[in-house]
């Protein structure tokens, strides 16, 4: 679905998947969409229209996709099912797509385990991936080879996000710790933010020192608690103190995804609970020095 941020209308829905749709991701100038979906394919939307351009066919359920910078390329995250490894797949982006297109443009497997989530590094160079097994990888693009991995969780890496000019990567994680990572020098976990639940979004602010984390109680548990015991509220740390801020409260359900507009005043959290909640910070958040 399509929402105005002023006034919470919908404008739209894309119809066309079979399957849960997990992730999806808008070109620089919100032509073009692509979803990922559990029905084992991903799709490329025309944003205004809401006419889908064309399928991306998969092998099992797609976790997550990306555009590259430039949005010629895009990535898909594929889950491990059945015979079918996980595996990110790049796809070519162009304004004329045919069935030659259906085939991807390289394809990077995980031996053991699955893929949970995948960025591109600045120029397009390489992939970062996190996994079920707490590893952050990255992957040569012109060869489809590994080239780094180190264990930054101790369970899997949930979410993975990025500065605006994504030279900082940030990991969140079920064993409820988040992770500052230079992607220059990844070797070295720079800010570790400890929290009190399972991890499952975290998002940068692109105008303050702050990272955003959210997650909550297992699901199977949430029937069995209350949401203030379920920990679902949206929680704000100082990028470098590791010091925790404030925290946002509303979800009655674990907190799946984040997100904050480009221009820093307003960010939107997603839940099991069935809500999108749209936040506007005021001016006192927005000057802030901290």
């Amino acid at each position: 679905m399509v929402w105005f941020t002023s006034n919470g209308e919908r404008l739209g829905t894309y119809d066309g998947h079979s399957g849960a749709v997990n992730h999806c991701d808008v070109t620089f100038d919100s032509h073009k969409m692509i979803s990922a979906s559990a029905d084992m394919s991903a799709k490329l939307w025309d944003v205004y229209s809401g006419k889908c351009l064309f399928t991306f066919p998969h092998t099992a359920p797609v976790r997550h996709c990306m555009f590259a910078t430039g949005d010629s390329m895009a990535l898909t995250v594929q889950l491990q099912a059945g015979s079918a490894k996980s595996r990110i797949s790049i796809w070519n982006i162009s304004d004329e797509l045919t069935d030659e297109d259906k085939e991807s443009l390289r394809d990077m497997d995980l031996a053991e385990g699955s893929f949970t989530r995948a960025v591109w590094a600045p120029l397009n160079s390489h992939i970062y991936s996190g996994d079920e097994d707490g590893y952050v990888r990255i992957w040569d693009v012109s060869e489809g080879k590994q080239t780094f991995q180190k264990k930054v969780h101790k369970r899997k890496v949930s979410c993975l996000a990025q500065t605006v000019d994504r030279n900082l990567l940030l990991t969140a994680s079920a064993d409820m710790t988040a992770c500052l990572i230079d992607m220059r020098t990844p070797e070295t976990v720079l800010k570790t933010y400890v929290s009190d639940r399972p991890l499952n979004a975290c998002a940068f602010s692109p105008i303050l020192n702050h990272v955003l984390l959210a997650g909550g109680q297992e699901a199977q548990d949430v029937t069995m608690t209350s949401s203030k015991e379920g920990h679902f509220e949206v929680d704000f740390w100082h990028i470098f103190y590791e010091e925790r801020l404030a925290s946002v409260r509303g979800h009655f359900g674990p907190v799946n995804a984040l997100a904050v507009s480009p221009n820093g005043k307003m960010f939107a959290s997603a839940g099991e609970d069935g809500y999108v909640r749209l936040h506007h910070f005021d001016s006192t958040y927005l000057n802030s020095t901290y």
